[in-house]
């Protein structure tokens, strides 16, 4: 596994901290991108050679940009064998009451931010793909709530929906070139996610009161 390398965001916590360490102990070469410096410091005092972090807020192109050249400065002529796009958060609230800096901050972490770094990635996919039989790969997030709709979570539903649409479209433009993509559609799980739309829930009921 030692010029197998992935990327995968939102790896600060819940399942993107998990699927870290557990690609890594297996020997896997892991990125793992997250927003901040006490995050970074959290994975370094895991001790993990195989994890590797990064700084990346997947909303802004200049933390996008920055990252891929740090990982083409390690991975050199062996490519990026996956990436996995799991960066995520999520915002609760009747339509109504909607906040949409809030809104469009989802929209843009769960599918642009997706979009983005999958465009810049191809590339370095590219080239592990075409020395390995195997082909690269990428793998998104989505969700229960691609395929079936919740309420009150109108914009996590709208993300993942758009997650599902936009994989379909690019696995048929990518498979000649041997990467494959893939959706992950995963039921709740008790992560930090949930008490943070909690905080969303109570928010908005404050607002109503």
């Amino acid at each position: 596994m030692k010029n197998k390398y992935i990327l995968i965001t939102g790896a600060s916590s819940g399942m993107g901290e998990a699927t870290a360490i557990l690609l890594a102990n297996h020997g896997y070469k892991v990125f793992a991108g997250v927003r901040s410096v006490s995050a970074i410091q959290k994975l370094k005092n895991l001790r993990n050679s195989n994890i590797i972090p990064l700084r990346l807020d997947v909303t802004k192109e200049t933390d996008i940009i920055e990252a891929i050249d740090q990982i083409k400065s390690i991975v050199d002529s062996f490519g990026l064998f996956a990436l996995i796009n799991n960066a995520g958060n999520n915002y609760s609230t009747p339509t109504e009451t909607y906040n949409e800096e809030k809104a469009r901050n989802l929209m843009e972490t769960h599918f642009w931010g997706m979009a983005s770094l999958t465009r810049h990635r191809i590339s370095l996919l590219r080239v592990y793909a075409e020395q390995h039989k195997e082909g690269a790969r990428v793998l998104s997030v989505g969700s229960v709530g691609s395929i079936s709709a919740f309420p009150f979570i109108q914009f996590y539903n709208a993300a993942k929906f758009a997650i599902l649409g936009f994989t379909e479209s690019l696995r048929f433009e990518l498979k000649p070139q041997n990467i494959h993509l893939s959706v992950i559609l995963p039921g709740s799980v008790k992560t930090e996610i949930w008490r943070r739309t909690e905080e969303t829930i109570n928010e908005t009921l404050s607002l109503l009161n």
